[in-house]
């Protein structure tokens, strides 16, 4: 498939994330929904005609009718004579049969959870295998969030549905673009797609995803939905790591593979393969470490000519408002780096509980859309535990830098301690711009919270104390 220019659209909010399933000409007509609802549908518009290679509008694609119906599908068969699709919220008699003798080939039923209007997952209701797999689109880490999913799904399985509050069935005639592009690649009929609406509302950065599902409930694939443009960068990035990462034997099976990475009706697919195994544990254990040691490659540099560190200034010049205190720190930190050597690394950028599995005593990673092929050694390790201290254990800044101070300390690749202070330096500078960039504010805890660690640990190395620990 030939990628081609687009117009930027925005990621649908999460009660609209059923959209992604229908062509992006659809156009919605909403009797009977809430005024929430009936808001969002009014803003969400047909995507602007696609553009060729070589900038020129295409023809546009035939416009999509589909007819919204809250709480009552009573009209539906006699709608499905006037529209191409049809979504029914809440409806308890959805005349399924009929719909399919009308020409509805594709009929799917959700549930949408926690709530519709908030909702963070579609889970598909075909049968209780199918809906206990499609949680696997959520990892947690805390004890109590593992407990709610085991209730879940002990109440899918028992077909109780106490566990969704609202549902939706989704009818139309032939199958979306999304799953067209894909079906056919992974040679099994039947499939089903679960949906996530992604990161929280207002992250510059959210996008939906996808599990795709065999009718047993064996995972099939992992998809990502990028629409927005620093969503369709961050999927671009993902797929070249993820090549890079194919050509690493002993990766093979700790690391997903790309199956489809493409453009399709205007979103940008990145479609990868699930990996095996459970949850990982929370601790950071000695299969963490191994497995952080195959991503260093045999060649050695200076640790300024690493790509995390030479692209940092262009990335801060980057950001929207100028942060010259984090440009003076980095600067601060460069004649160290410049005076050690580290075996260039690839890395993952978010290792952390929630994005590792477990399988025959090896930890494999997924979500690598942070990921660097030249990297710092140490990166990953180091957002492994500031990441678990600050979600899991509520760890003060204070806190944070003990933690760093050890790791120092323990002399990691036989680095000195003020080496790895360098690299901690750097590291916190890249999770400041990442989340700066991604639109998060001075005031929020995340970012205070960073910038307390980095305040605490860049006085604690100068030229003088560098030169009396040397």
């Amino acid at each position: 498939m030939i990628d081609t220019p687009h117009s930027s659209r925005l990621t649908p909010p999460p009660a609209l994330t059923w959209t992604h399933l229908f062509p992006s000409t659809a156009t919605f007509d909403c009797d009977g929904a809430p005024a929430w609802f009936a808001g969002q549908i009014a803003h969400h518009l047909p995507a602007d005609p696609p553009l060729s290679p070589d900038g020129f509008a295409l023809e546009p694609a035939q416009p999509v009718h589909v007819k919204i119906m809250w709480d009552d599908a009573s009209a539906a068969p006699t709608c499905s004579r006037s529209h191409d699709g049809i979504v029914a919220v809440n409806c308890r008699r959805f005349p399924v049969e009929r719909l399919h003798d009308a020409g509805f080939g594709y009929l799917r039923h959700f549930a949408a959870v926690p709530n519709l209007e908030n909702a963070r997952w579609l889970v598909p209701l075909d049968c209780p295998a199918i809906s206990a797999a499609a949680l696997s689109l959520y990892t947690p880490s805390r004890r109590s969030a593992k407990l709610k999913r085991a209730a879940v799904r002990l109440a899918m399985h028992a077909r109780l549905p106490i566990w969704y509050r609202d549902h939706l069935w989704i009818a139309q005639r032939h199958l979306p673009p999304i799953e067209a592009s894909l079906d056919p690649l992974l040679h099994t009929r039947h499939v089903r797609w679960a949906l996530s609406s992604g990161a929280p509302v207002g992250a510059r950065n959210r996008k939906a995803s996808a599990l795709v599902l065999a009718p047993d409930g064996q995972m099939l694939a992992f998809v990502k939905i990028a629409r927005s443009d620093i969503a369709r960068r961050i999927a671009l990035r993902e797929a070249g790591v993820l090549e890079r990462l194919a050509q690493v034997p002993a990766l093979r099976d700790s690391t997903p593979r790309v199956i489809f990475s493409a453009d399709v009706d205007g979103d940008r697919l990145l479609a990868q393969t699930p990996l095996p195994g459970g949850p990982a544990p929370i601790e950071f254990t000695a299969a963490h470490a191994a497995f952080l040691a195959l991503l260093q490659t045999p060649v050695t540099v200076r640790a300024a000519f690493t790509a995390t560190v030479a692209q940092m200034p262009t990335r801060l010049l980057a950001l929207s408002m100028p942060h010259p205190e984090l440009m003076e720190t980095y600067y601060r930190t460069l004649p160290t780096l410049q005076k050690f050597d580290v075996p260039i690394t690839i890395t993952h950028g978010d290792f952390a509980p929630w994005n590792l599995r477990r399988h025959d005593g090896r930890v494999g990673a997924f979500d690598w859309e942070y990921g660097e092929p030249s990297g710092l050694p140490l990166m990953d390790e180091i957002h492994y535990r500031l990441q678990s201290g600050w979600l899991l254990e509520d760890w003060s800044a204070a806190m944070a830098v003990r933690c760093l101070h050890a790791l120092a300390n323990r002399r990691p690749l036989g680095l000195k301690p003020p080496h790895v202070d360098a690299i901690s330096i750097i590291y916190l500078l890249d999770a400041l711009v990442r989340l700066i960039g991604e639109g998060y504010g001075e005031e929020q805890d995340v970012v205070a919270w960073h910038r307390d660690i980095l305040n605490r640990l860049s006085p604690r190395w100068t030229p003088r104390k560098e030169a009396a620990a040397a």
